[in-house]
């Protein structure tokens, strides 16, 4: 776009659209709500968003079990790239599951995990596309007083 140096207008349009913007589709859901014998796969295909937050995910989906010193699991699952924080003792779990089509993996710059004692409760990603757009992506639990 060549610019007037007379016409503000077209400067002022200029600075506040310098680019389009990347769009996608984003929920939550805890997965309490949710039988244990849904599989992740059938709750993905439901929700059949571009990024979903997942709380309480419990031991439901066999591969997020903790080992020692791993804060966290990554698996391709259909076309999701899911990212889960395992529980601890009685916590319950997260995860993150982007859609490869919209967030490619190589734009996952860096995944953030909670310290030890929040475990379970909390997770990151950094994600980086070749636009420039720059974002953090997290999700997080917090149980009930009464839990």
């Amino acid at each position: 776009m060549i610019l007037d140096q007379n016409d503000r207008l077209a400067q002022s349009w200029y600075v506040l659209n310098p680019a389009p913007c990347k769009q996608f589709t984003m929920c939550t859901y805890n997965c309490q709500a949710t039988p244990v014998h849904r599989s992740m796969r059938f709750l993905l295909t439901v929700l059949a968003f571009d990024v979903i937050a997942l709380q309480s995910t419990c031991d439901a989906w066999g591969w997020v079990q903790r080992q020692p010193q791993q804060k966290y699991y990554t698996k391709n699952l259909d076309e999701y790239h899911v990212i889960s924080w395992p529980k601890s003792s009685q916590v319950s779990g997260v995860a993150l599951a982007l859609k490869r089509r919209v967030i490619p993996t190589n734009a996952i710059l860096r995944i953030f995990s909670p310290p030890d004692q929040l475990q379970g409760r909390a997770g990151a990603a950094r994600i980086k596309f070749r636009s420039g757009l720059d974002l953090l992506l997290a999700t997080l639990y917090l149980p009930p007083i009464s839990a």
